[in-house]
């Protein structure tokens, strides 16, 4: 049976292939529409009464495909209404969930990937690209990303039958919300092809793209929603809200506080980067409204005008598109109102404000509106107020210096560790003067993505209001481990690294995402007796500089670590060509 369904569907990925030849020049990406999830589904194997129904319908060939999605996850049910036969992997249903995770319509090795079943017996695994058809072995997705299988009824059909519930980390399907005020002219989405495999009875589709593992040219585009549902009462009266925060969770010094599961969280968090700032246009329009000004004012200095331009997109009823907008203010500094009748990807936008232009303090927003004579409209001035704290600067990490046995060691030393308790200390200043500090961790890198695993850290659980409200400053000229040296168990070079992670936010998601790095180098041996330290080369080093915490030695960008290429069969090699 097994080699009767693997030559079934040689045949039938062979005919796929002869239609993509044929075809491709005329595919085009199929456009599916946004939907918040107001509640999370769960995961479990089971279609709860009205758990899906108000996640978007896409019909598919054997079943319907429906998505949704808030400010953490994709939210997919792959409901296969024609699989009326109970029979599991392995050897039996499938799916193939191939992701176009960059966006470039094509495949890029170790970063485009597959959610599958695995030829183990595992129902819900991913698998990397490696070009073409072939694939690294299966791995475990994110322990945020879940995957369910499921027989029974649905809403689709009373007759039971397969389906598979899937939740998916944004993070894992390179979606990151922070890029949501749509400034870069896009809108935010994934695009994903969709396959489902039945045994009995035998069929097998793949959607838009006919081939099971597709080289990503045409997929589903799946636009995703950005406008959060508020919780109820958690708005202002003027201002909305900043991203998925709403009014009422930003304390009186300008702090996001909340943490509403499956939803947000940003426990005393600053704001900072590009923030869409919400209020109520149909509330303004039906007071006579038809443009406003957005006042800042900046620790509490003098009312400016904030001049801003930013894109949203406007639904073309009769193209069925979404089109680019560019938005900005006209010569008298004021934004026009949409009328209600329009249908806006971003609702009830005011401002996507690009704060990285504007030094770091305390900011309060204000509106003033006008009609449509240019007349302006009285506002209650104790609603008509939005404080944020705005941060745009990170923390400063840095490794003031190395010690072996307690003498300093420069960068790109070779040090022979003797025997214990010689050993290494570290000693580390993490700074963040504008006390936004989360946390930080000092680890060692060494071989082939091996790790020391975490030799000294602290987070702001630790330190709450330490340096004022919602302040951590963090650390200076402290020596770790505290009360003990390291020591290596293997010859190797090794990269020490220092990383620090913020709590500045845009409403979406952190600022600094990735953290702030500081590395030093290392070569270290394994040796006996007291051990020794070999100089480094001046001309190769800045060691004083180190020792003296220059600023200048720490990295201004984000440095993402690029994940290992893990080499084995594909996550189905009995389906290969």
């Amino acid at each position: 049976m097994k080699s009767a369904l693997r030559a079934w569907l040689r045949s039938f990925l062979w005919a796929s292939l002869c239609l993509l030849l044929f075809s491709a020049s005329a595919w085009a990406d199929v456009e599916i529409g946004r939907q918040w999830a107001r509640r999370a589904p769960v995961i479990d194997g089971l279609v709860s009464p009205a758990e899906w129904t108000e996640a978007v319908a896409t019909p598919l060939t054997h079943g319907v495909l429906r998505t949704m999605n808030d400010g953490a996850f994709l939210y997919v049910l792959l409901d296969v209404v024609d699989d009326t036969v109970d029979d599991p992997p392995p050897g039996g249903d499938f799916y193939v969930l191939a992701f176009d995770v960059d966006l470039n319509r094509a495949v890029t090795p170790n970063v485009d990937l597959i959610y599958d079943t695995c030829s183990d017996g595992r129902p819900f695994i991913k698998a990397f690209y490696l070009g073409g058809g072939a694939f690294t072995a299966c791995r475990d997705p994110s322990p945020l990303s879940r995957g369910a299988m499921g027989f029974g009824p649905t809403l689709h059909s009373s007759t039971p039958h397969r389906f598979w519930e899937f939740r998916l980390d944004f993070a894992e399907i390179g979606v990151d919300p922070s890029t949501w005020t749509t400034a870069t002219g896009e809108i935010p989405r994934v695009r994903v092809n969709v396959a489902t495999v039945s045994r009995k009875p035998r069929f097998s589709s793949a959607q838009p793209d006919p081939n099971l593992f597709p080289d990503l040219s045409n997929t589903f585009q799946l636009d995703l929603a950005t406008f959060p549902t508020y919780p109820r009462g958690s708005t202002g009266p003027i201002f909305a809200g900043v991203g998925l925060v709403p009014f009422n969770f930003i304390d009186r010094l300008g702090y996001a506080n909340i943490d509403i599961p499956g939803y947000y969280r940003a426990i005393a968090a600053p704001f900072g980067g590009r923030l869409n700032i919400f209020g109520f246009w149909e509330d303004l329009y039906s007071r006579g409204a038809r443009a406003y000004r957005v006042l800042y004012s900046k620790d509490g200095g003098p009312p400016t005008r904030l001049r801003q331009t930013w894109t949203n997109f406007l639904f073309n009823r009769t193209t069925r598109r979404w089109e680019p907008v560019a938005i900005g203010p006209d010569a008298d500094d004021k934004y026009t109102i949409p009328p209600p009748d329009e249908l806006w990807y971003l609702p009830n936008l005011l401002i996507s404000w690009q704060t990285s232009g504007f030094a770091d303090g305390t900011y309060t927003l204000s509106l003033e509106v006008f009609d449509g004579a240019g007349d302006p409209i009285s506002l209650p001035s104790e609603d008509n107020q939005l404080t944020l704290f705005v941060v745009n600067t990170p923390p400063v990490p840095v490794i003031n210096d190395v010690l072996y046995s307690g003498s300093s060691i420069c960068p790109c030393a070779i040090v022979t560790q003797g025997d214990a308790p010689a050993g290494f200390n570290f000693n580390i200043s993490v700074i963040d003067a504008n006390g936004a500090l989360d946390r930080f961790a000092l680890v060692g890198r060494f071989g082939e993505n091996r790790s020391t695993g975490v030799i000294h850290s602290d987070n702001y659980s630790r330190h709450v209001d330490e340096d004022g409200p919602n302040r951590w400053n963090g650390v200076s000229g402290i020596t770790v481990p505290i009360g003990a040296r390291w020591r290596a168990r293997q010859s190797c070079a090794y990269t020490f690294v220092l990383k620090a992670f913020s709590r500045v936010q845009n409403g979406y998601g952190r600022r600094w995402s990735g953290g702030i790095d500081f590395t030093i180098s290392l070569t270290i041996l394994l040796g006996d007796g007291a051990g020794s330290i070999v100089g480094c080369p001046p001309a190769a080093l800045g060691g004083d500089a180190l020792r003296k915490g220059e600023s200048h030695n720490v990295p201004e960008g984000v440095r993402q670590d690029r994940p290992s290429v893990e080499r084995g069969p594909r996550a189905h090699p009995e389906r290969a060509l």
